[in-house]
Formats: C-alpha cells, sequence, structure tokens
C-alpha cells in the first residue's frame, strides 16, 4: 500500500472539540483499511486567505498532518466525506515518497565546481554532438538552422 499524507484545516475550536474531530477523521482512514502512522499538529495560524467552507468565511484555521498507508481506491472516498465534514474548512492529499538514501560528503561539496563529479556530468551532457538532420528531406544538415 502506498504512503500518504493528509493535511486538515480545521476551524478554530477548543482542545476537547478538536480532539473530537481528529479522533473522528482518524476512524474514517482506519474503517476503510489505512494503516495511521501519526498524526502531527501545526499549530494555529491565520489563513493565507479568506476560506468559505459550508456557508461561513474562515480566517484562522488549526492545521494537521496525518501520515498514513492505505488504497489508492479509498482516497475519493474519503476526500468526499472530509469535503462534507462541518468542522474542516480544508482537506489535501499527498503521495510521500520513501526518502532516499543520499550521501553528502563535505570533502566533495568544498572542492572547487569544476572538479566535482556532478559538474563534471553535466558539463559533459553538454558537449553532446548535435544529431545529424534528417526529417526525411535526404539531407545531412538542417537547411532552417544557421
Amino acid at each position: 500500500m502506498p504512503s500518504y499524507e493528509a493535511l486538515f484545516v480545521i476551524k478554530k475550536l477548543s482542545n476537547p472539540e478538536v480532539a473530537k474531530i481528529l479522533k473522528r477523521t482518524a476512524l474514517k482512514i482506519m474503517q476503510n483499511n489505512g494503516i495511521l502512522f501519526g498524526i502531527e499538529n501545526l499549530g494555529t495560524r491565520a489563513l493565507p486567505f479568506k476560506i468559505r467552507s459550508h456557508g461561513n468565511h474562515y480566517l484562522e484555521g488549526s492545521y494537521f498532518l496525518m501520515k498514513f498507508d492505505s488504497s489508492p481506491t479509498i482516497l475519493p472516498t474519503l476526500a468526499d466525506e472530509y469535503r462534507r465534514d462541518v468542522d474542516i474548512i480544508r482537506a489535501g492529499f499527498v503521495r510521500s515518497l520513501p526518502e532516499s538514501d543520499y550521501q553528502c560528503t563535505l570533502e566533495e561539496e568544498t572542492k572547487p565546481a569544476a572538479y566535482r563529479k556532478d559538474v563534471k556530468a553535466m558539463v559533459d551532457e553538454g558537449r553532446k554532438k548535435e544529431r545529424i538532420f534528417d526529417m526525411k528531406t535526404g539531407l545531412k544538415y538542417n537547411p532552417w538552422k544557421r
């Protein structure tokens, strides 16, 4: 099952009410055979712009991030349920990719650009010869290029 992150913007409410909303949203994921890995509180902030949801205008909201695994077929179902939830202002899903094992050495980074392997690879790619022109004309050159 692929990993996903769900971002929720919830109405600015008291802590017990927020806990009920988060429990309700987590249960919806688990009822649809999802595996919940964590809930992260990103804080209460002013929204970037005035958002209208369920007939009300909101200027502030509480941001939460949920990490879970589930089948991709249940995402439209979850999105529809969260869209109809009166306490959730916005909900969005993003597929999270596994972290790559990138080895960074200080020695490699402190070398001048001309001596680094990645820069050399880019220079070699730029020096590749142009393809011989053949657009079914029989010509070995491009007549429109000077």
